[in-house]
């Protein structure tokens, strides 16, 4: 998954799908979702809020299905290092802010972080 830029996945409650972009620290599967604090994010960014109640997804690559689960995470020992790679995929600007702004953020929910995890 290293060299991908997107990564496909259904929630089974509601059962719909998305594209999102992926993060890989250390052969883990992250997602970010940005956003979250905004008018915007709160009018376009439902899915988060979703796995609180059922974390069970379906991830797809190349056409194989994968159950998984996205586990929210609040906070992560290398956040500075994962939001960087993120920063050099997608050109976002988190990566700027140091080790206890990007926490700040985080615990704020101003994003929020998953990995993919076994079920």
């Amino acid at each position: 998954m290293k060299g991908r830029m997107e990564m496909e996945f259904q929630t089974l409650t509601p059962d719909t799908s998305r594209v999102v972009w992926l993060g890989v620290l250390d052969k883990r599967l992250y997602v970010v979702s940005g956003y979250m604090n905004t008018t915007f994010g709160k009018l376009w960014k439902h899915w988060p809020h979703r796995l609180i109640e059922d974390d069970r997804i379906i991830l797809r690559i190349d056409g194989k299905l994968y159950e998984q689960r996205l586990e929210r995470l609040m906070e992560h020992p290398q956040l500075t290092e994962l939001m960087t790679i993120y920063a050099e995929k997608y050109g976002a600007g988190l990566a700027s802010a140091g080790p206890v702004q990007l926490q700040a953020a985080l615990t704020n929910g101003d994003f929020w972080l998953f990995e993919v995890v076994d079920r």
